[in-house]
């Protein structure tokens, strides 16, 4: 009896290891400065640490999603949403996440009135959202 535990056991030990969940739907959150698309270095923290959870499930989709306020134009607020998802994405190009998993998109003009930091953010989801 105790034999057949262990060979159960030590049967089971690989398929634990090759185990991936079917999603993960994991999403981290870049913030910026108002009017700015400059990546700082929190920013840059919080990228790699989402190329790294992306690169460990290769499968995956990942979602750039940049937002913009309602303080300028309209136009002008999509190009900074646009300018915002774009530097994200290029750094997490840089950390290794291959291009062709990653889709952007541009949410602009928002508004958030409790808290205006929100609309200066770009989503990064891995996995389904």
């Amino acid at each position: 009896m105790r034999r057949l535990l262990v060979l159960l056991l030590v049967a089971s030990v690989p398929a634990c290891a090759l185990f991936q969940p079917a999603e993960i739907g994991h999403k981290f959150s870049v913030f910026f400065t108002e009017r700015s698309a400059a990546l700082d270095a929190p920013a840059g923290a919080v990228i790699a640490n989402a190329a790294a959870l992306a690169n460990q499930f290769p499968a995956f989709p990942v979602t750039v999603a940049g937002y913009s306020g309602a303080g300028g134009a309209a136009q002008a607020e999509l190009d900074l949403a646009g300018r915002r998802a774009q530097a994200v994405e290029t750094r997490l190009i840089a950390d290794g996440v291959a291009q062709s998993r990653i889709t952007r998109a541009v949410h602009a003009p928002i508004t958030y009135p409790a808290t205006p930091l929100e609309s200066h953010r770009v989503d990064i989801s891995i996995g389904s959202p």
